[in-house]
């Protein structure tokens, strides 16, 4: 079944983030239709481009998700969860591969943590050698830096 979440709730107005439909524009038409056929609502406009939905109505919201629930053509899930379990697992996905990227090309001499404390301590340096003592970024550098020195 197709997994949805609410993404923003307004007066007469839902709308529906569709996972993994991001450019399904037959998809997004089919569900719009389907929608269209209840008659409860007054404009249905969808964008393949964030695979979304906006649903305007004269109803109250609950009654319309009561409907979209009962209508069974998608899973209505709590925005809550969906969006930041994806994007924490996709950072993390890139972080480790940056990772992986950076010991292999520095022979395992280096991994991303020692890299992002190398490039803070260089940036602060530069920073000083210009004569920019009281720029921010390199004292901004230098409380990276002693914050990722000290959690180990």
């Amino acid at each position: 079944m197709i997994e949805g979440y609410i993404a923003h709730i307004s007066y007469g107005r839902i709308r529906i983030k569709f996972l993994n439909s991001k450019g399904n524009t037959d998809l997004l038409n089919f569900l719009s239709d389907n929608l269209k056929n209840t008659g409860a609502f007054i404009n249905i406009r969808t964008n393949p481009t964030t695979g979304s939905m906006i649903l305007e109505f004269n109803n109250s919201a609950e009654e319309i998700i009561n409907l979209l629930k009962n209508l069974n053509l998608f899973q209505i899930k709590k925005s809550e969860e969906i969006p930041k379990k994806r994007i924490i697992n996709s950072v993390n996905k890139n972080i480790g591969y940056l990772n992986r990227v950076i010991r292999k090309l520095s022979s395992e001499v280096l991994d991303l943590k020692s890299t992002i404390l190398l490039f803070l301590i260089i940036s602060a340096i530069y920073q000083i050698a210009r004569g920019n003592l009281s720029a921010i970024p390199w004292y901004t550098a230098l409380f990276y830096l002693n914050s990722l020195i000290s959690k180990d």
